[in-house]
């Protein structure tokens, strides 16, 4: 869907938002199923990676002029808090991060956020 997003808008800065978020009811029913696992699962995450990262080579010539071509501004952001208030960091953020570490690639940047009741929270 972030490909089809990104080719009908030709914009840089199309971000997917809280993909921890509203990835997690789907994520924690099919590995409460077993039809998938948590490795199956990371590796679908860096190679969400991966093409968000190369997603360069659909813009144009003045973009990659002002910015050697790296700069996507696509971004993720991971935990923070529900509408209720309490902690929203979930299995899926850590599998995320997991991603980033392990894929090192430049995009989608990853945005986190911590609210007072983070540290208190028991993980």
């Amino acid at each position: 869907m972030h490909v089809l997003e990104y080719l009908e808008t030709r914009a840089e800065g199309e971000s997917p938002g809280r993909v921890d978020q509203y990835l997690h009811p789907y994520f924690k029913a099919d590995i409460t199923k077993g039809t998938i696992t948590i490795a199956e699962v990371t590796e679908l995450l860096e190679c969400l990676r991966v093409k968000m990262s190369t997603l360069r080579q659909f813009s144009n010539k003045y973009f990659y002029e002002g910015t050697s071509g790296e700069a996507q501004f696509h971004n993720v952001t991971l935990g923070g808090q529900d509408r209720n208030g309490k902690d929203a960091t979930n299995e899926l953020s850590y599998l995320m991060l997991a991603a980033a570490m392990r894929t090192r690639t430049p995009h989608p940047t990853l945005s986190i956020r911590m609210h007072e009741g983070y540290l208190t929270t028991s993980r």
